[in-house]
């Protein structure tokens, strides 16, 4: 038995890993577009942006946005088996994300996720981010000035006192 288990156990020294087991995918009976903003992107945040954001690409990586996604090659529209995406997502390709023990605490998706994931990439991974909501504003009340003023106005004060002019 040993004998056996010898160039197996030198194979996997060589490779340097033993692979992860692949993630369950749940099964999503659903027609309707999957929203990027609304259903993909609180995945992301909660479990992959700490490390593939604008800020921190780890590895080149950015997940914000469905164009971001697509120019660094991580999917294959219309085809999630061969999209590096969800491959290392479901474990079925190194490196497995998130990692095991990552600073972040980022969590392995559920096979809900995994399926959303699955379908947004089936549908052609399409999508975009759009504002919350347009920001209208509105004049201030007459004699209500702005915090800026009135430290400008009072710094000024302050140094006409102390013999300061310009």
């Amino acid at each position: 038995m040993i004998r056996t288990l010898i160039p197996y156990a030198a194979a996997l020294l060589a490779v340097g890993t033993v692979a992860q087991a692949a993630l369950p995918v749940a099964s999503l009976n659903r027609k309707t577009p999957v929203d990027f903003q609304d259903e993909i992107l609180p995945i992301f945040r909660a479990n992959c942006l700490a490390c593939h954001n604008q800020t921190k690409a780890k590895a080149d990586v950015i997940l914000e946005t469905p164009q971001d996604i697509a120019e660094a090659d991580l999917v294959v529209p219309g085809k999630p088996m061969e999209s590096f995406l969800f491959l290392t997502a479901t474990h079925t390709e190194d490196p497995a994300m998130p990692p095991k023990d990552n600073k972040s605490g980022a969590k392995d998706l559920s096979p809900q996720q995994l399926a959303l994931i699955k379908l947004w990439i089936e549908q052609g991974a399409k999508g975009e981010i759009r504002a919350a909501r347009k920001i209208e504003w509105q004049p201030l009340p007459p004699g209500l000035n702005p915090i800026y003023s009135w430290l400008c106005r009072r710094m000024a004060n302050t140094q006409q006192r102390v013999g300061r002019t310009k």
